[in-house]
């Protein structure tokens, strides 16, 4: 059941059928239970993410859904072609797209239902460059970064800096804004391997993936949006050569400010949704805000210990999908947020830096869309 086909449900009596399909009806109190066991980041909704996260842990073995990574990089054959109805009770042995809706098969079932027979065993590579490469296990830990990634996101570091002052910098005790740095200087990087937040994020990038390769009627035009993460030597980091980021479904490396101990916190449960706001404001929505500009996160960061100079940021993949692009100077966040949740969008870029001289900011709505790759230690420059 998928009722926005954005593989998102916001109706927990939707969650109380899907379980009595699996055979495992609940009680009302046992339901509400189970979705604040799946709504883990607190948005209001579960995820089709979350649920396969959630329902590998209950043991229930169910297929996937998703083509495989073969089909997804460009393979000739077509997806779901030659594969079974995933949906329980359905017959349907092959997928047929619909002439009017091709995500559609004649059984009526999306695409994405039609499994291919090990899709129940699919697991989702992490990067080759991690050191966790090629462990299938639940692994969570923190890898000090080679001075190959130090220099590259030094690199990334230099191409985003942007010396303009907003607000959320802040003003001193005098009411004088507050300086802006001319820089930052990395001092060290940790490379957050986490399995279970990279399944889920893997999860929803190839739901992504499927949706933007859907276009006719009123679905809009699929839009790739350049990030300054990505300009000029920043746009090809060699320790990602073996895998870069896949421009196709604008996954895109943003910052996050945020303290030492909030940057740790993230990388070990995942963003949480429900304090959306609480540092950022909501103009656009209540979504995790990430930036373009190093410049822009670190008006959020925080010294790791007072006094020291050090600051902390997060680096993370961030999948923009299909974008919600505006730059009202005051947008209605609620017809934002309608877009992404309800609507043909997967995450809204408020462009600020046209209509205020400011920064472009990126809000995603769901906390799989995001991984937080890297902790970032640096320094600031005046």
């Amino acid at each position: 059941m998928d009722p926005y086909g954005k593989g998102i449900i916001d109706d927990r009596a939707l969650l109380g059928e899907v379980l009595a399909h699996l055979d495992r009806p609940v009680s009302a109190e046992v339901l509400d239970e189970v979705w604040a066991q799946l709504d883990d980041d607190g948005n209001g909704y579960a995820s089709f993410a979350e649920f396969v996260q959630w329902a590998g842990e209950q043991g229930i073995e169910l297929p996937v859904g998703l083509d495989d990574a073969a089909e997804q990089q460009g393979s000739a054959k077509l997806p779901g072609v030659g594969r079974e109805c995933g949906f329980l009770g359905c017959s349907c042995r092959c997928f047929k797209p619909r002439p009017e809706q091709e995500r559609f098969c004649q059984c009526g079932h999306k695409r994405g239902l039609h499994a291919a027979p090990d899709d129940q065993s699919t697991t989702f590579a992490v990067p080759p460059y991690w050191q966790n490469a090629g462990n299938t296990g639940v692994f969570s830990e923190w890898v000090d970064g080679s001075e190959e990634e130090l220099s590259a996101i030094q690199t990334v570091v230099n191409a985003s800096v942007k010396r303009v002052w907003t607000r959320d910098r802040g003003r001193d005790a005098e009411g004088k804004q507050k300086p802006v740095p001319s820089g930052y200087t990395v001092v060290q990087v940790q490379r957050n391997e986490n399995s279970k937040i990279w399944r889920k994020y893997a999860l929803k990038k190839a739901l992504i993936k499927q949706g933007v390769a859907q276009e006719g009627g009123d679905t809009p035009a699929f839009e790739r949006f350049g990030v300054k993460t990505a300009r000029g030597a920043a746009a090809s980091l060699s320790f990602m050569e073996a895998e870069p980021l896949d421009l196709d479904c604008n996954e895109w490396f943003l910052w996050h400010g945020t303290s030492h101990v909030g940057a740790r916190k993230i990388c070990e449960t995942d963003f949480q949704q429900r304090l959306a706001g609480s540092a950022t404001g909501t103009l656009y929505g209540p979504g995790t805000y990430f930036a373009e500009s190093c410049s822009k996160a670190d008006e959020y960061a925080r010294e790791v210990t007072e006094g020291d100079g050090l600051f902390t940021m997060l680096l993370c993949r961030v999948i923009g999908g299909r974008v919600k692009y505006t730059d009202e100077a005051e947008p209605v966040a609620a017809d934002l947020t309608d877009a992404v949740l309800h609507g043909p969008y997967d995450s809204v870029l408020g462009d600020r830096e046209k209509c205020r001289n400011t920064f472009r900011e990126f809000v995603a709505f769901g906390s799989d869309q995001a991984y937080p790759e890297y902790i970032v230690t640096y320094n600031r420059s005046w």
